[in-house]
C-alpha cells in the first residue's frame, strides 16, 4: 500500500488527514506507531511543524491542525483558486476540463470540512459562469431560464455542477484518441 503524503499544501490537507485516519492508523498497533508512520507521511514544510513533538500523535495533529486545517485558510485557498479561473475560449476542450476539474476539487474539499454553503452562493456561480465558454454558458443560460427548470438558487450551484461534468464527459469522448485519430479505419480490414 502507498502511504499519503502531505507537503504543506492546504489544499490537500483535508484529504491527507482523512486518508491516514482511514487507511493508515487502522494498521498501527500503538500510538507509537502511529507517530512514526505519521512522520513519515510528511514532507518539506509539514514536516517541519512537527519535528520537535518527538512521537506524541495528539501534539502532532494539534500542530498540523494548527497549520492547516483551520477551516477558515482552508475556504480562503479554495475560493482563491475560484477567483483565479480564466475565462475558458470556444473549442477549448482541455481548458473546459481543468476548469471543471478545479470546481469539483473545490467543491469537495469544501464538503470535507462541511463548507460546501462557501462554494453555492450566488456571487461564486455568477463568477464560474462568467468563465464558461460562450457556447456552454448559452446553454447553461437556457437551462437555467427554461420555465421547467428545477433549477433555483438553492441548488443552482450543484445543478450547474453536474451540467459542467455532462460537458466534460462529451469533451473527453469527442477529444478521445480514436475520434482524433485521422488514421483509424473501424470496420475495414487490410489484407
Amino acid at each position: 500500500m502507498k502511504m499519503p503524503a502531505f507537503s504543506g499544501n492546504i489544499r490537500d490537507y483535508p484529504r491527507f488527514k482523512s486518508e491516514f485516519q482511514k487507511h493508515v492508523a487502522p494498521l498501527t498497533t500503538s500510538e507509537d506507531a502511529a507517530a512514526y508512520l505519521l512522520k513519515s507521511c510528511l514532507e518539506k514544510e509539514a514536516l517541519e511543524v512537527v519535528k520537535n513533538v518527538n512521537d506524541d500523535l495528539s501534539k502532532m495533529w494539534e500542530r498540523l491542525d494548527d497549520r492547516y486545517g483551520r477551516s477558515s485558510k482552508l475556504v480562503d485557498a479554495i475560493m482563491n483558486e475560484i477567483k483565479q479561473l480564466k475565462v475558458v475560449p470556444d473549442r477549448k476542450s482541455v481548458a473546459l476540463i481543468d476548469l471543471v476539474n478545479t470546481v469539483e476539487s473545490c467543491y469537495l474539499d469544501l464538503v470535507r470540512i462541511n463548507m460546501q454553503a462557501e462554494i453555492c452562493n450566488s456571487t461564486i456561480v455568477s463568477l464560474i459562469e462568467e468563465r464558461l465558454p460562450d457556447t456552454v454558458k448559452t446553454m447553461w443560460y437556457l437551462k437555467v431560464t427554461d420555465t421547467e427548470t428545477s433549477i433555483n438558487e438553492g441548488n443552482k450551484f450543484t445543478e450547474m455542477l453536474e451540467f459542467m461534468i455532462r460537458h466534460k464527459k462529451a469533451m473527453e469522448y469527442g477529444s478521445s484518441n480514436l475520434r482524433s485519430d485521422q488514421t483509424a479505419h473501424i470496420g475495414v480490414h487490410t489484407s
